[in-house]
């Protein structure tokens, strides 16, 4: 479980100094985690322990939400942008093994039904839009606009406003994207995955919108 704390404890060595973050809580409360041990703890393997892995990726939709929310207030947007691509992934895995089944009967092709048993969950970038394509057909009617803008801003994420292979014009129109995506995404997240929630995701989610709606008073009109 993650440690509470005013500063981050002293590391007993390099690496461990490396891996430290802090993980933000909206509210004002933050939690420090060692990187490799919240990886081991809560993102255990979906064959050891699916519903674990499930809220795991819950839990950090909302967390890099909040980090790109934050990243727009500090003006980074490119940042942002590359944390909102991170959540859709996340979102997207839970939603794979949330239906898993149904994504299987789709399936005629045996390869593509043992991709999809060991690896769909990865969610690999450039599997993003097939994967949404079979989520759309399983009435997941958003899922295809989401991906689509997370594609789009993580391509910003590399490139920036560059002419010749960025989407966006003007900075402003990839602010505007994000914020969107951040709308879009917290609206559909407790409908998709709701059943899979505890207390703690339901406070941490709790306090996401609020800072979401906060930034959208604050931010200026385009």
């Amino acid at each position: 479980m993650p440690l509470k704390a005013t500063a981050p404890a002293q590391p007993h060595n390099k690496r461990e100094c490396l891996d430290v973050r802090r993980r933000p809580r909206i509210g004002g409360e933050l939690k420090f985690y060692q990187n490799d041990e919240f990886v081991e703890r809560e993102l255990l393997s979906p064959k050891i322990d699916v519903k674990s892995y499930i809220r795991a990726r819950v839990m950090e939709v909302i967390d890099e939400l909040s980090l790109s929310i934050m990243m727009l207030e500090a003006g980074a947007t490119r940042n942002a942008a590359g944390k909102a691509f991170v959540a859709v992934k996340a979102l997207i895995s839970a939603m794979v093994l949330i239906n898993l089944d149904r994504l299987l009967a789709l399936k005629r092709d045996e390869k593509e039904k043992k991709w999809y048993e060991k690896k769909a969950y990865t969610v690999p970038t450039k599997s993003i839009k097939g994967i949404s394509l079979d989520l759309f057909e399983l009435g997941y009617r958003e899922i295809g606009a989401i991906a689509d803008k997370a594609l789009n801003l993580h391509d910003y994420q590399y490139n920036g406003l560059d002419p010749d292979f960025s989407p966006y014009k003007k900075k402003e129109e990839a602010v505007r994207d994000i914020v969107v995506l951040i709308d879009a995404v917290v609206e559909k997240l407790p409908h998709w995955t709701g059943s899979y929630w505890d207390e703690e995701i339901k406070r941490d989610f709790k306090h996401l919108t609020k800072r979401l709606e906060d930034f959208k008073k604050r931010r200026p009109p385009y």
